[in-house]
């Protein structure tokens, strides 16, 4: 027969496993919302803090002219006007600047890390030769859109504008769950820059990224399909077809990694 002693100190810890913990997880997710709720009111310090971050992580200065909308419960929502990329040695360059900026993601996403988003819109984003890719990069717009049919189906990542002076368009799959979207670990990409077509299947294994069954169309001639490495072991290869194209602007310096 079980002592006394034993059922309070049972009674006393499913007291506090089944009123508790939740009373107190209760507090803390209203003090939580109720902080969140009070910054979107305050919006000038966190354009600052944007503005810092933003620069520490692209050895820019960065400068938001406008912070149209920020939301943090219960979805995460960011908008932003006018974001400008100011080279840190010379002001008057500015590396990269976009005109618009949106992206909604659901507050859990966040906490737990599951990169999902909702939404995402990128308006008139420029970037010099060197700065995001060896070459200069136009993009009227960077959006999730939800294709279906006849041609295709599905939801993508979609760009379209110019590299190097030549129409571009790029496509990611990407999967959907409910009302938001994700970039899965294997996932079909098409990149058109000019006359050169390169789609492939992107597969991350941890901190590796392979370019599976790859075909280039260029010139009227098809390459492939073809495997090769962008990353392993945290080494970057330029030696594959992709990263010749995105250096060069076209194929023809690259041929020495095609295989008809």
């Amino acid at each position: 027969m079980p002592h006394p002693d034993q059922n309070r100190t049972k009674e006393k810890f499913l007291k506090w496993l089944f009123i508790r913990v939740p009373l107190v997880t209760l507090i803390l997710f209203i003090i939580l919302a109720g902080s969140l709720k009070l910054v979107e009111r305050y919006p000038d310090p966190l354009k600052e803090g944007l503005e810092q971050f933003l620069s520490q992580r692209t050895n820019t200065n960065a400068s938001i002219e406008i912070l149209d909308h920020v939301q943090f419960f219960p979805n995460i929502i960011i908008s932003l006007k006018n974001i400008k990329l100011h080279n840190r040695q010379n002001a008057a360059i500015i590396d990269l600047e976009i005109d618009e900026f949106f992206a909604r993601s659901p507050l859990w996403s966040i906490f737990f890390n599951t990169r999902y988003i909702r939404d995402l819109k990128i308006k008139n984003l420029h970037s010099i030769a060197g700065f995001m890719t060896p070459k200069a990069s136009h993009f009227d717009e960077i959006s999730i859109n939800t294709l279906n049919g006849p041609e295709q189906y599905g939801s993508f990542i979609e760009g379209n504008g110019t590299y190097d002076a030549q129409d571009t368009t790029f496509q990611i799959r990407i999967e959907k769950k409910g009302q938001n979207y994700k970039i899965p670990s294997a996932f079909p990409f098409s990149l058109q820059i000019g006359k050169t077509d390169l789609n492939a299947t992107m597969v991350r294994k941890g901190s590796d990224m392979l370019m599976t069954l790859t075909t280039i169309n260029t010139s009227n001639q098809e390459y492939g399909p073809q495997d090769y490495d962008i990353v392993t072991k945290g080494k970057y290869h330029k030696d594959q077809p992709f990263s010749c194209l995105l250096e060069y602007g076209n194929m023809s310096p690259c041929q020495i990694y095609l295989n008809p």
